[in-house]
């Protein structure tokens, strides 16, 4: 004799229907939780210009980011630099010159020097004055080959 209630569901909703769903749900969350983490980052092969699957999507903002470093923190540690070592013709001509000691004679770290595509910054002199120091900082760009620049008076 059954001992079942006479409304109570069967076949399709017993236990290890369930059982395997939560399972597939587990399983599931897994794949998406390795897919974050194995996610190609910046500077990978995923992420050259010429993969049409993975556009770099954060060029702009590493654009963006590498004209504010230009405009405040390298621009700074320049002056600085230069009322500190200029009065003996010391003149810095990439931004690794900027690197606090023991690397360098500046006050930058050295993650600091180098632009959100890992190269240094380069400075040209347009007037090596102590007193008044005219320079230009330039950053290569993503490739190494699409320049842009920001003068000492910006």
């Amino acid at each position: 004799m059954e001992t079942r209630p006479p409304n109570s569901p069967r076949g399709w909703l017993s236990l290890p229907i369930i059982g395997l769903g939560l399972v597939l749900v587990v399983l599931v969350v897994g794949v998406v939780v390795i897919a974050v983490i194995n996610w190609p980052r910046s500077g990978s092969a995923a992420h050259s210009p010429n993969n049409p699957l993975f556009p770099d999507l954060l060029e702009p903002s590493r654009i963006d980011t590498a004209t504010a470093q230009m405009k405040s923190t390298i621009r700074v540690a320049v002056f600085d630099y230069v009322r500190k070592h200029g009065k003996n013709g010391d003149f810095p001509s990439s931004s690794f010159d900027l690197v606090s000691p023991p690397q360098g004679r500046g006050i930058l770290f050295a993650e600091a020097a180098l632009d959100p595509w890992g190269h240094p910054y380069s400075i040209e002199w347009i007037v090596q004055d102590p007193d008044v120091p005219v320079f230009r900082i330039v950053c290569q760009g993503p490739n190494g080959n699409a320049p842009f620049e920001v003068s000492s008076s910006e």
